[in-house]
């Protein structure tokens, strides 16, 4: 129904009831404040109710009362309520509209706690030896589900190495990377966001279980040399070791260096030969398990080329080195 003239009908109705306004309101079932928003003229009401008005207490409408179909006042709604969200946030059919709604929509969920998670920002980085050797220690200690990047460490080994991952990662990737002990005994960097999941899965890396999946080195990191020297660096890194090699030839003991990369994936260890053999080495498959090198030219070889940044290898390799140097 329309409001013309809807002040004097409301308080004709109220005259007329010889009721008070609660009423009044309880015996038309309506809240007090509905009642003076019709009196008003603030909103409109349904015909349904004027029936009701005019059979309980007499009043009928006024002559220049105008119906409303509900599509109209639909539509005529749906103007206002545009015109004030345009006012408030601009036009939504621009960046600037788009962002403001987008922003008091965020606000919103805070407000509420409704457990709405935003997208975190991530900035794709350009391919350099940096992001090949963090490549080779998510390869190497990390791991990939569908929200997060994390890199396992051992507390107590590789503890001074940790320092240089998380300094690595906000270089390359240049976000500040998050420190937690999830079970005892190790430390986990990890990196949360879909972007940057999808980032390193779409670079090579798989999500899940990577030796299920038979992972290996990814091919942009294989094309060029600079980049699987520092991916090498990473995986030595982080599934490397270095060992003292004792063996006889002819009776008489001999010690010397020996460095192994570790690894359960099949295709990794080819991967890992196959990058070593192009380097000038002589990798052996000793085991199912194991990439090794024992030729004293081939240690010193990979030490100059790959230069491994974990303090604990490098430690092994000096007292090694001087082991053997006595021996």
């Amino acid at each position: 129904m329309g409001d013309e003239g809807a002040t004097n009908y409301f308080d004709l109705v109220r005259h007329k009831s010889h009721l008070s306004l609660e009423q009044l309101c309880s015996d038309l079932g309506v809240s007090k404040r509905m009642f003076s928003y019709w009196r008003k003229e603030k909103y409109t009401f349904s015909e349904t109710v004027s029936t009701q008005i005019d059979q309980k207490y007499g009043v009928s409408l006024p002559g220049d009362a105008k119906l409303i179909e509900v599509s109209e006042q639909r539509s005529i709604s749906g103007r206002k309520g545009g015109i004030a969200r345009f006012k408030l946030y601009g036009d939504p059919g621009t960046p600037e509209g788009r962002r403001k709604g987008g922003l008091n929509s965020l606000t919103t969920h805070k407000t509420l706690n409704t457990g709405f998670i935003t997208r975190k920002p991530f900035k794709v980085p350009m391919k350099s030896g940096g992001l090949a050797e963090v490549f080779g220690i998510m390869i190497g200690d990390g791991g990939l589900t569908h929200n997060q990047a994390r890199i396992t460490l051992g507390a107590r080994d590789d503890a001074g190495y940790s320092l240089y991952v998380m300094e690595l990662l906000n270089t390359v990737l240049g976000i500040k990377p998050s420190l937690k002990n999830f079970t005892p005994g190790t430390i986990d960097i990890y990196i949360s966001g879909r972007g940057a999941v999808e980032f390193f899965y779409g670079h090579g890396l798989p999500i899940g279980n990577k030796v299920r999946q038979n992972h290996g080195i990814p091919e942009w990191i294989l094309n060029d040399s600079n980049f699987s020297i520092a991916a090498l660096r990473g995986i030595f890194d982080t599934d490397g070791c270095v060992f003292l090699d004792k063996h006889k030839i002819k009776g008489r003991l001999y010690r010397n260096i020996g460095l192994a990369y570790t690894t359960y994936s099949p295709g990794l260890r080819i991967d890992i030969s196959e990058v070593l053999n192009g380097m000038g080495m002589s990798p052996t498959l000793t085991s199912e398990n194991r990439v090794m090198l024992r030729k004293k030219k081939d240690i010193e070889l990979f030490w100059n080329i790959i230069r491994p940044a974990n303090l604990k290898h490098i430690n092994r390799y000096s007292r090694f080195l001087e082991e053997c140097r006595e021996w």
